[in-house]
């Protein structure tokens, strides 16, 4: 922007010098009362008008970049550009560009900075957008946003579809912040979730996405995350990307688990006795390290039956979330947390089959800077398979490295029908090789262990994201994503 001052015009009175030597003012020139023709054609008597000084412009003011600060004009001070400044088409602050082909606009357009109240959960309905709060006892609802597409209460709700994978129900807000740990943050629905805000993602609460609650919150073993895979029931298969197999029967041998739900790696076989147990799905359409497209993890197949009748469910499997900041995403402390746990199979008092633990998971956080600082927890770990012949279901997907434990059988070592565990990382072994999986010597066999889900971290290029002391299971894979 160029600014100028109006140069300053100094109009001198129009005088003339006359051959006889005088000074006229104006007043008293013959000439000039007679309207002289040789005053309009240049008489050298005529009066002269003398102009003040031209006033030099400055150089004109373009806006240019030094490092990561765009330096404007017209006196305005500079900018600080959170995913880089460029100079393509003149400069400029870059953009951070999501996952996934989240847009950006409706999040910069955005007024509403949503800071969870201490004391509540929050819960994000991926199947209508809607936002409500509750206190932790799923009481007292107070509606945030109404359900609908597009601008509701000046936050924006976009349904967007996926190749290969669920839809995705996206929120876009300036700012989103969790206080203190006891702000809560769930999301529930058939959809995967994103949320994408114009400015930083605060979380000192808890983020889950995790399955186990229908959309009311009641307790649900076959329950998934949002836009996870169900786990089997006596009526219906697991579903999601890799589901596990339900546990087999025969009159004349005995009832088997189910088995685990898959995403990072197959889930586990149901145990095995004289029939095989139930068999793990391929994990091909499950959501690679990038998480793109977004997929949540697949449910644990059901236990066998004796008849038709009676069933140990399979645990629902962990649901995706996208958690993109155009500036900063911060997790901070031993009490903030974003979990997206399998929920473990249901073990049963009969001689049936127990059933398999739900997959974790997915996980994505991006930003142009994230930082994870010490004692904060990203946890996507698969839940424990139940048990078979007794009524001890398997342990929900932990929130640090540790294998969500099977449901514990009896006999020796209490191995007889002990359900497989959890997954914590992205080997295949991790579950399908440890000796608990689901192994039983009669009937009632256990159910197989859930696999580990996914977690990534993505940065602006020429950033790592900031993980010391932070607690990632499974491990982190690691990427960037553009600015324009």
């Amino acid at each position: 922007m160029r600014s100028s001052w109006p140069a300053l015009a100094l109009v001198i009175a129009a005088c003339s010098f006359n051959p006889q030597g005088e000074i006229d003012g104006g007043g008293g020139d013959p000439d000039a009362a007679t309207g002289d023709p040789d005053a309009a054609a240049g008489d050298p008597d005529a009066p002269m008008a003398i102009d003040a000084p031209v006033a030099i412009d400055g150089p004109p003011c373009t806006p240019s970049c030094n490092g990561d600060m765009l330096m404007t004009c017209g006196g305005m001070p500079p900018e600080t550009c959170p995913a880089g400044c460029g100079t393509t088409g003149g400069a400029h602050c870059l953009v951070f560009q999501p996952s996934n082909g989240v847009p950006t606009a409706a999040a910069i357009a955005s007024t509403v900075d949503l800071a969870i109240a201490s004391g509540r959960l929050v819960v994000f309905n991926t199947d209508d957008g809607s936002i409500t709060s509750y206190d932790h006892a799923n009481a007292d609802p107070m509606v945030i946003r109404g359900a609908g597409t597009g601008v509701i209460a000046q936050i924006d709700f976009t349904p967007r579809t996926q190749t290969g994978a669920p839809e995705m129900g996206v929120w876009s807000l300036r700012t989103l912040s969790l206080p203190d740990a006891n702000a809560w943050v769930g999301f529930r629905g058939a959809r995967v979730a994103a949320v994408v805000a114009a400015g930083p993602i605060t979380v000192r609460g808890w983020i889950d996405v995790s399955g186990g609650q229908d959309l009311a919150g009641a307790t649900c073993t076959s329950c998934p995350g949002a836009g996870g895979g169900l786990g089997g029931t006596l009526n219906a298969a697991a579903s999601g990307c890799a589901p596990g197999g339900a546990g087999n029967y025969s009159t004349t041998a005995w009832e088997t688990g189910g088995a685990g739900g898959g995403m990072a790696t197959m889930g586990a076989s149901g145990g095995a006795s004289v029939i095989a147990g139930g068999a793990p799905a391929s994990i091909a359409t499950c959501s690679g390290p990038s998480l793109v497209p977004l997929a949540g993890g697949g449910g644990g197949g059901r236990g066998a039956t004796s008849g038709g009748s009676g069933a140990a469910n399979g645990g629902g499997g962990g649901g995706g979330l996208q958690l993109t900041s155009l500036v900063s995403i911060v997790v901070d402390g031993a009490d903030a947390e974003v979990f997206s746990g399998g929920v473990g199979g249901d073990g049963i008092s009969t001689a049936w089959g127990g059933g398999g633990g739900g997959a974790g998971g997915a996980l994505l956080l991006e930003a142009p800077s994230v930082t994870l600082a010490n004692g904060a927890a990203v946890t996507a770990n698969g839940g424990g398979g139940g048990a078979g012949h007794l009524a001890n279901d398997g342990e929900f997907g932990r929130n640090d490295t540790q294998h969500a434990a099977g449901g514990v059988g009896d006999g020796i070592n209490n191995d007889n029908g002990r359900g497989g565990v959890g997954g914590v990382t992205a080997v295949p072994a991790d579950v399908v090789g440890l000796p608990s999986n689901g192994r039983g010597g009669g009937d009632g066999t256990g159910g197989g262990g859930g696999a580990a889900g996914r977690v990534r971290l993505n940065t602006r290029e020429g950033r790592t994201p900031m993980t010391t002391g932070a607690v990632l299971s499974p491990a982190a894979s690691i990427g960037t994503r553009v600015a324009q």
